[in-house]
């Protein structure tokens, strides 16, 4: 009886890993289009939080609005950090002009 049990779990294991192999496969293979702007991305991002605070849609439909939010956050940090690394600030030196150096955002 035991053998008979243990080979139904580890039929039942064997599916649930192929369900969950599956399932992470569409969720994070799927393709991303990138917006053409920041501007353009923030709108949308605002968008997507307005829908999903509604809600008035379904888990199916929750899931892919989230993702799509998650990917432009990140995609508008990305915009945002490489900004901010290309910042620089122009200080008055002693001869009457300036020098250019790296902005300091941990500073007051």
């Amino acid at each position: 009886m035991t053998g008979l049990f243990n080979e139904g779990n580890n039929e039942k294991k064997d599916s649930a890993k192929k369900s969950k192999r599956s399932n992470g496969k569409n969720s994070t293979r799927k393709k991303m289009l990138e917006p053409k702007s920041f501007e353009i991305a923030l709108e949308e991002l605002e968008t997507l939080v307005d829908e999903l605070d509604s809600g008035d849609v379904n888990l199916e439909k929750s899931v892919e609005l989230f993702e799509r939010a998650q990917f432009l956050a990140k995609w508008c940090q990305k915009k945002l950090d490489k900004i901010e690394g290309e910042l620089k600030l122009l200080v008055a030196n002693d001869e009457g002009g300036f020098d250019v150096e790296p902005l300091d955002y941990d500073s007051d």
